[in-house]
């Protein structure tokens, strides 16, 4: 009789069973919820920082063009959503400007920075007034096919230049470095005396618009003027942007930026940066990530007005 009893005892009863399978449920339910929660914030956590590296990454492009911006004339358009700006990539000297014809001798550049630039025109610092007068190229060339002079002796007007001595101005050289010597025949400003200091330009647009990379969103777009049939070479530097990012105006003596520019834009000392960078899709059930980045920069050799 006991062994029987004993037999009967070893399997589980059919309320044993079911209670077993309740408590699994209820550790397997928790368990499931917690990992969705914590697949949702590592999501989150992802999306954020996908939009917050839109807007690092598009600050840090605009910085390298804007910082160097000249104070006079740099702005030469500029509107909520868009800026046109003359950005200097190279600099020396004026060696001779005249017949139409003006030849300089560059300080040396790294060639990056001229790689796939789009020369625009020149400019020279005025002595008298500080400020540069620029000289636009009638038709943008690649930096690389500029004229380039192969005997240094074109500059031979030294006594313009102080601590200069012997019959003329040779090759820039600058730690061993030795800058290039060109020439061009671009419709001259009068003025710009041998010896005064010039610098080569692109005109660069950035400007928010319709992402081609995402659909129905906002890329920056970085426009360089070009001799081509569409007379700029375009590319879409980084998307996706909200519908918030612009740029913003700092004019001489207000105390913080404003929305609008100003109808003389040589009173703009710099711009501020709206960068609202989003993330390149949503959550389930969420909207896209976005976050905002905020920065400004000013041009350079501004004057007290």
């Amino acid at each position: 009789m006991r062994t029987r009893l004993s037999a009967l005892r070893r399997a589980f009863t059919l309320i044993e069973i079911l209670v077993s399978l309740a408590i699994l449920g209820i550790i397997g339910l928790a368990f499931v919820r917690l990992v969705t929660s914590q697949a949702r914030f590592t999501e989150g956590q992802m999306a954020m920082r996908n939009a917050r590296t839109v807007s690092r990454n598009a600050m840090n492009i605009m910085l390298t063009d804007l910082r160097m911006v000249q104070d006079f004339d740099g702005l030469r358009a500029a509107a909520r959503d868009s800026v046109t700006v003359r950005v200097p990539v190279a600099f020396g000297l004026l060696c001779a400007n005249t017949g139409g014809v003006a030849s300089m001798a560059l300080l040396p550049v790294d060639s990056a920075m001229t790689a796939l630039g789009y020369y625009s025109g020149w400019a020279y610092r005025d002595s008298t007034t500080g400020r540069p007068i620029y000289n636009d190229a009638a038709t943008p060339t690649p930096f690389g096919s500029l004229t380039t002079l192969a005997t240094p002796t074109t500059c031979t007007n030294s006594a313009v230049v102080a601590g200069v001595a012997g019959p003329g101005i040779s090759a820039l050289t600058v730690n061993g470095r030795t800058g290039r010597m060109i020439q061009t025949s671009d419709p001259l400003v009068a003025g710009g005396s041998p010896g005064w200091p010039v610098f080569l330009y692109q005109q660069i647009t950035y400007r928010f618009d319709s992402s081609t990379a995402y659909p129905h969103r906002v890329g920056l777009f970085r426009k360089v003027r070009a001799n081509n049939a569409a007379g700029f070479v375009s590319d879409e530097i980084i998307a996706p942007f909200d519908t918030s990012a612009k740029f913003r105006f700092f004019v001489n003596n207000a105390d913080g930026a404003v929305d609008a520019p100003p109808a003389d834009l040589n009173t703009v000392r710099g711009l501020e940066l709206n960068l609202t960078g989003s993330s390149p899709r949503a959550q389930q059930g969420k909207k896209e990530a976005i976050d905002g980045l905020v920065t400004g920069v000013f041009f350079k050799n501004r004057r007290d007005p």
